[in-house]
C-alpha cells in the first residue's frame, strides 16, 4: 500500500507540473484540486515534520486551483475547493500554537463562509449541507481555543449548521428515497461531539439536555457504523458515546448514575475492541 500510494504521488506530482503547463486553466485547476487532496490523504500517514510540509503542500494546491476557477463558470466546484481549503486550515492550525493557530482558523472560516454564500441550496442540497457543515467544523475547532461567550457562540453556530446539514440529507432522501448513509453518520458524530462541548459550558438541566441529545446522536450513528464495515468510526463513536454516559453519569445519582457509568464502560470496551 505504501509503494502504491507513493507512486500515486509521484504521478501526481508530474500531473501538477503538466497542469501548469496546459492552457486551459479549469483544467489546470482540477489537477490541482486532485493533488490537494493527495496531500491531505498523505498527511495522514506521515509523521513529524512531514505532515506539516504535506498539509502545506495541500494548502498551496487548492489556493492555486481556486485562483484558476471561474466563480461564474466553476462555481459549484470552486465552492468545494474552497471547502476543502478550510478543512486543511484547520488541520495544520492543529500543528501549530498560539497567533498561527489563530490566523489559520480565522482564513479558514473566511474560505467556509464565502462557500456557503455561493452555494446555492436549492439547485444542490448535498454540496451546500457538506459546505455546511465543514463552516461547522472550522467554528468547533476555533471554539477549543476560545473561552465564555464566544466559545458557546461559537459552539452553538456549529451545532445549528451540523442540524440543517442533516435537514438536507433526509429532506434529499425522502424525495431520491436514497441517502448517503457515511454523510449522515459522520455529521451525526459531528453533531454528538459539538453538543457535548457545549454541555461542558452550562450547568444543570440545560447541560444533561445537550449530554441527552449527544448520546441520540451517537446511537443513530452506529445504525451505521457497524464494526464489520466501519471498524475505526465504529470504535470512534463506541468512545464518544461512552464519554456522553460519563458525562450523564457525573450529573446524576443513584441508580439513574450507575446505570450511565455502566453504559459508559460499555462504551469503552467496545471502542478497544478495534
Amino acid at each position: 500500500k505504501a509503494s502504491k500510494f507513493a507512486e500515486s504521488r509521484e504521478a501526481f506530482l508530474k500531473a501538477g507540473d503538466l497542469a501548469r503547463s496546459l492552457q486551459d486553466p479549469t483544467a489546470r485547476a482540477h489537477i490541482l484540486t486532485r493533488l490537494g487532496m493527495l496531500f491531505s490523504q498523505q498527511a495522514g500517514r506521515l509523521e513529524g515534520m512531514a505532515v506539516h510540509d504535506s498539509w502545506r503542500a495541500s494548502i498551496a494546491s487548492y489556493r492555486e486551483a481556486l485562483e484558476l476557477f471561474s466563480a461564474e463558470q466553476d462555481s459549484s466546484k470552486r465552492t468545494l475547493t474552497q471547502a476543502d481549503l478550510g478543512l486543511a486550515l484547520v488541520e495544520l492550525s492543529e500543528l501549530q500554537i498560539g497567533g498561527d493557530a489563530d490566523r489559520l482558523l480565522a482564513e479558514a472560516v473566511t474560505y467556509c463562509r464565502e462557500a456557503l454564500a455561493a452555494a446555492d441550496r436549492k439547485r444542490d442540497a448535498w454540496d451546500w449541507a457538506f459546505v455546511r457543515s465543514t463552516l461547522s467544523q472550522v467554528l468547533e475547532s476555533m471554539a477549543t481555543r476560545r473561552m465564555g461567550d464566544e466559545k458557546k457562540q461559537l459552539l452553538t453556530e456549529a451545532i445549528e449548521g451540523y442540524r440543517e446539514a442533516l435537514e438536507c440529507y433526509m429532506r434529499d432522501a425522502i424525495f431520491s428515497t436514497w441517502i448517503s448513509p457515511k454523510r449522515w453518520a459522520g455529521t451525526l458524530h459531528d453533531l454528538g461531539n459539538a453538543l457535548h462541548k457545549l454541555a461542558k459550558t452550562e450547568d444543570g438541566r440545560r447541560s444533561i439536555a445537550l449530554l441527552e441529545e449527544a448520546e441520540s446522536c451517537f446511537e443513530k450513528a452506529l445504525t451505521v457504523w457497524n464494526r464489520e464495515l466501519y471498524p475505526w468510526d465504529w470504535a470512534n463513536t463506541q468512545n464518544s458515546l461512552g464519554n456522553a454516559y460519563a458525562a450523564l453519569a457525573r450529573r446524576s445519582h443513584g441508580r439513574e448514575a450507575s446505570a450511565h457509568f455502566t453504559n459508559a464502560l460499555s462504551g469503552y470496551r467496545n471502542a478497544l475492541l478495534v
